[in-house]
């Protein structure tokens, strides 16, 4: 024992439960501070997870912007190759019509005109039951 504890038994008594006390409020700090630490670590682990799933998805974003940016221009220059091949066989398909009238016209315009056609004479007399042609018969 030391001097102090001799002379003052009591005071020496409440000083050991003061540091018995404040050892046990640094043990608690300690851990406390220990699990502070680990939590902060954890939570700069899951930021940089967070943050290499953000960098993937926004590559990703890039890569199906960049997709669908050829996409659109090879749907583009296919309905403007569509609508060419379109214009092309409707202008085709009018001038085979346009071809096909022509020719029709010409073998018309080859072709010898009809003798004309001379209308039947109309009978000076009537028939034999008093009728001309295109009367109604008697009832």
């Amino acid at each position: 024992m030391d001097m102090f504890s001799v002379l003052f038994p009591s005071t020496a008594a409440q000083l050991d439960r003061i540091e018995q006390k404040v050892d046990e409020l640094m043990a608690t700090y300690a851990e406390a501070k220990q699990e502070w630490v680990d939590y902060t670590q954890q939570l700069q682990q899951v930021n940089e997870e967070l943050t290499a799933q953000n960098d993937a998805l926004r590559a990703a974003l890039v890569d199906a912007q960049s997709t669908a940016q050829a996409n659109a221009e090879a749907l583009q220059a296919f309905q403007d190759d569509d609508a060419a091949t379109d214009a092309q066989q409707l202008a085709d398909q009018e001038q085979a019509f346009a071809d096909d009238l022509q020719k029709t016209l010409e073998e018309t315009k080859q072709q010898p005109a009809p003798p004309p056609v001379e209308p039947d004479p109309l009978p000076d007399q009537p028939h034999p039951d008093n009728t001309l042609p295109g009367d109604l018969p008697p009832e």
